[in-house]
């Protein structure tokens, strides 16, 4: 489990501060809120630095490969962002576009495992797209999926986004949860082609118990049929993994 400052477990701990200073920066106008949130993501709450190494070896794995055009970037759990908006600035950085799925129930965790909660992480698809767009990230290539997986990840969705056929994607898993992974998996065989990358933000949610591996993303992963071609890529411990697939 990801080891957290100081400063956030301090603002964690005192109710709803956290809320406060989220609604406080969404009411900045850009792009003084893209500042702001630069500026807080790197000098106050810079946990989320640790996991921009993977992300950037994942982006630069899709850079050597020579992908042409808007890159299909998926995330499955998105929350109010933060992974949307540090990968969306890193391959802007390196001068990539990237075409964003952003799939959620926007509801909340649909069952519990290990730490997690049934209906944690409840942010609303509206949160969501004030947080990105306050942020700076380009939202005219941006699409949210609502919904939970086992409704939302259908043979008509891949044909209705246009995700067909087995061709190099950026996967991004923050789903949790073992079933949710799972899920999220399936769907995927049947697009992520050659040269795809899969980053898993919560590999290592589960460390705290007796058999990690047997449980969320991991186990999910361990179980999928795809799982021989692929191959790690970058791994940070206690933050995030990726593999790329061969």
């Amino acid at each position: 489990m990801p080891a957290y400052s100081w400063l956030k477990r301090a603002v964690q701990s005192v109710p709803g501060l956290r809320e406060q200073l989220a609604v406080a920066f969404t009411r900045l106008p850009l792009p003084i809120s893209a500042w702001v949130y630069d500026a807080m993501r790197r000098w106050v709450f810079r946990d989320n630095q640790n996991r921009l190494p993977v992300m950037a070896s994942a982006l630069d794995s899709l850079v050597r490969l020579g992908v042409k055009g808007p890159i299909d970037y998926l995330e499955f759990g998105v929350a109010r962002g933060t992974s949307v908006i540090a990968i969306n600035k890193l391959a802007s950085a390196r001068g990539l576009t990237l075409k964003t799925f952003a799939f959620d129930s926007f509801e909340g965790l649909p069952s519990a495992e290990g730490a997690f909660v049934a209906g944690e992480m409840a942010y609303g698809q509206q949160t969501f797209m004030r947080f990105v767009t306050k942020a700076g990230v380009e939202i005219d290539r941006l699409t949210c999926i609502p919904g939970y997986f086992d409704r939302t990840l259908t043979t008509e969705r891949q044909t209705s986004l246009g995700l067909i056929g087995m061709r190099p994607v950026l996967v991004h898993c923050d789903a949790d949860l073992y079933v949710s992974a799972r899920e999220m998996l399936t769907w995927m065989s049947s697009f992520a082609g050659p040269g795809s990358v899969l980053i898993f933000d919560d590999w290592y949610a589960f460390d705290v118990e007796a058999n990690p591996d047997q449980h969320g993303e991991q186990r999910a992963f361990a179980e999928w049929p795809d799982r021989p071609h692929w191959t790690q890529l970058a791994n940070t411990p206690n933050w995030n993994i990726a593999f790329v697939r061969g």
